[in-house]
């Protein structure tokens, strides 16, 4: 599956697959598309289950990051991976495989009344059209960012073979857990929504402060080579660089 992100080809797995898995970091991931030969991946399981913030009576806490008296500060998701990313793959000296990529947390957003709609929810509840293109936010909370970890988006789930409010367990993506993404979608009643995959594979809006699965993504250096079918049984491992 392709679709042009700036004028280039974006390869996207989409579906069930049986040959996109890959063995790093002493666990098993699944690749999610292939840009310029770069591989984004996420992991095949939550490596935490943990709040996407701590809180979900304001706005701001759909954000990666948010800004509070002139500082920027990280929501908890951003926190839990920066701290899985420095044990798991700085720490072991595996950092050299991987490349910064551009982590989409969009959180443009619309104001209808007392009702907050971001990108997203247009785009993918109401639309149906997923992209893969972040907007500039309008806020002073989300945006795009330059990092070496994220979460997968809810475009890139729908991409793959998710739906709102539609069960889908015939998609990779769908691992039998209830997992976060970093794309917000709404925010009425004095309660943030930011959109989770559930167990049975359906796109949900799901409160910030709610305890789900974290399935960090990373973006594979497009130098590195690799070993084996891609399988489960024989999955593609990363060569030693010399």
């Amino acid at each position: 599956y392709l679709l042009n992100e700036n004028g280039n080809k974006t390869y996207y797995y989409r579906g069930t697959s049986y040959s996109n898995y890959v063995f790093f970091a002493n666990q098993m991931w699944r690749i999610v598309s292939i840009n310029n030969n770069q591989v984004k991946l996420i992991s095949e399981k939550s490596v935490a289950f943990a709040n996407y913030s701590s809180y979900a009576n304001a706005i701001d806490y759909t954000g990666l990051k948010y800004i509070y008296n002139n500082q920027t500060i990280n929501n908890d998701i951003n926190n839990h991976l920066g701290i899985w990313y420095q044990n798991n793959i700085i720490n072991t000296g595996l950092d050299q495989y991987t490349e910064d990529m551009t982590v989409c947390n969009d959180t443009y957003n619309t104001v209808s009344g007392y009702h907050t709609y971001f990108n997203a929810y247009n785009r993918l509840v109401t639309q149906k059209i997923p992209t893969l293109t972040c907007a500039a936010t309008n806020a002073d909370f989300g945006g795009a960012y330059t990092q070496k970890v994220g979460l997968i988006t809810a475009d890139e789930v729908v991409l793959a073979g998710g739906m709102f409010n539609a069960d889908n367990t015939s998609y990779y993506l769908n691992n039998g857990e209830t997992f976060f993404t970093m794309t917000p979608l709404e925010y009425f009643n004095y309660a943030s929504y930011v959109a989770a995959v559930t167990t049975t594979g359906s796109i949900a809006g799901a409160y910030p402060n709610t305890q789900f699965g974290i399935r960090p993504v990373i973006l594979l250096n497009s130098s590195v080579t690799v070993s084996g079918e891609g399988t489960i049984g024989n999955p593609y491992t990363i060569d030693p660089m010399e």
